[in-house]
């Protein structure tokens, strides 16, 4: 091999122990866990005196890079790489019959609300959090002509016991369940809204749903406010506080001028900064320079209007 393309740090590690001599590169799509960025470290350790083989990481985001670094990870050898999204695959065509395997019947015209809890892995989001906000949102709704339901993974962090708090107090809609939510954009066409919080939401979940034109609810944290601002492209809220995001749910629905403007700034973009061409030249640029020996230098985005938190628009 001329050059090794890792995308897990196992991956990475087997070639950085058995092929230690080819240039790699290794892209992280979400946080790797504290023992997995001590691990990097030590693999990434020769790096940093320039003597040995071309590595680099590549985070998909300021905050992952943000992560490895305070993990002692050299920084000359970790940049940025936005990910490319494939928006073909988000297939609008197929929404009723995605709700339809939901149970939700084809004449339900926008009664049932759908909310996909977005995160990476897609169950790591708390569901004891997105279960609460959803069915605070849903005392709000009463009399309303909608009822909303949480699209959760069947697996999802403390699931049952969220859905068991909320049956408590009140009557309140079913949660759907289903695996596929481990492919996005399978189905998103089917959602009404995204719902992201936590530490591990504002990665390519939270991308998926942009392109996939849902509106979109999420937590001022650091990694969701690098990608979405608040009234521009999302509904945002302050951290750990389910009764805000229930608020900002019941806003979107009631304003659907609103929940239109927000899901189109979103999804353009979406296609501006995260298109598959703009990745492929970047990857490019890489390859080529890991071959060459050279420092890493990445394209930065251009300002067209969007990604105004970090000072692009």
């Amino acid at each position: 091999f001329d050059l090794i393309h890792c995308w897990s740090v196992g991956t990475f590690s087997l070639a950085s122990l058995l092929l230690r001599g080819t240039p790699r590169a290794l892209t992280l799509t979400c946080d790797p866990g504290r023992r997995a960025s001590d691990w990097l470290r030590t693999l990434t350790a020769e790096s940093s005196r320039g003597t040995s083989t071309p590595t680099t990481l590549l985070p998909i985001s300021s905050t992952l890079r943000r992560t490895v670094l305070s993990a002692g990870v050299p920084e000359p050898i970790t940049h940025v790489l936005r990910p490319g999204i494939d928006m073909g695959r988000v297939e609008h065509g197929r929404r009723a019959a995605i709700r339809a395997s939901w149970g939700i019947e084809p004449d339900d015209d926008g009664a049932t609300k759908v909310i996909a809890i977005v995160s990476d892995p897609p169950h790591g989001a708390d569901g004891i959090a997105g279960v609460r906000s959803v069915g605070i949102a849903t005392e709000q709704c009463r009399g309303k002509p909608y009822i909303l339901r949480p699209l959760l993974h069947p697996q999802q962090l403390n699931r049952r016991v969220g859905e068991l708090s909320v049956a408590a107090l009140h009557e309140h809609p079913p949660t759907i369940r289903s695996h596929r939510t481990e492919w996005p954009w399978q189905v998103l066409p089917g959602c009404d809204a995204a719902l992201a919080f936590g530490p591990r939401a504002g990665g390519l979940s939270l991308l998926w749903a942009m392109a996939a034109n849902v509106p979109i609810v999420g937590e001022a944290t650091y990694a969701i406010s690098e990608i979405i601002e608040d009234r521009h492209s999302a509904l945002l809220t302050q951290p750990d506080a389910p009764p805000s995001n229930a608020y900002k749910l019941v806003q979107l629905f009631d304003d659907q001028q609103l929940a239109w403007k927000l899901r189109d700034t979103a999804r353009h973009e979406a296609y501006s900064f995260f298109s598959r061409r703009r990745y492929c030249e970047s990857i490019k640029t890489v390859y080529e320079q890991l071959l060459a020996g050279q420092p890493i230098d990445i394209p930065p985005l251009e300002s067209t209007g969007g990604l105004r938190f970090t000072g692009r628009g």
